[in-house]
């Protein structure tokens, strides 16, 4: 996966593993909130305002791992599933990339109190991450995507 360029908002993050998940992410702290559901999937949160912008992540480790093809079927229905929750009203389609061992989805929106939101979806088949930074309006594209982009698969041992 492409890495992002550094800026100033980078400096202040730092990468951290997330739970059991087979990823990491580049986070402001690492306090990732964990929850296990009653099919055992293990959901991961994160969410920390930073100068009026919004960042957070919803990560699932799947308890039952998908075809690459499937789970790129599952992000995009995930990202399609947070809006109403996050009274999301209006949005663009997703665009999807497919790579041999995962897929990035990626979804401009904008909620009901007008504020512009960028999704950005990573899956690998076990794993479902939805990163997001709302109200990205307030600050440069630079700095929201470094944080959209500092999501990384770890390579299998």
């Amino acid at each position: 996966m492409p890495r992002p360029a550094a800026t100033s908002l980078q400096f202040a993050l730092k990468r951290y593993i997330i739970g059991d998940a087979d990823c990491s992410s580049l986070l402001f702290d690492g306090l990732v909130h964990t929850h296990k559901t009653a099919d055992g999937d293990r959901l991961h949160f994160y969410e920390q305002d930073v100068h009026g912008v919004c960042y957070g992540f919803i990560v699932v480790k799947l308890n039952q791992p998908q075809p690459i093809d499937t789970a790129g079927k599952m992000l995009v229905e995930y990202l399609a599933g947070v809006r109403k929750p996050w009274e999301i009203v209006h949005g663009s389609e997703v665009d999807v990339d497919c790579y041999d061992a995962y897929s990035i989805a990626t979804d401009y929106c904008q909620d009901a109190q007008g504020r512009d939101w960028k999704l950005r979806g990573y899956t690998n088949g076990s794993t479902l991450a939805v990163l997001y930074a709302k109200n990205i309006g307030v600050a440069p594209v630079h700095e929201h995507d470094a944080f959209l982009n500092g999501f990384a698969f770890v390579p299998a041992a």
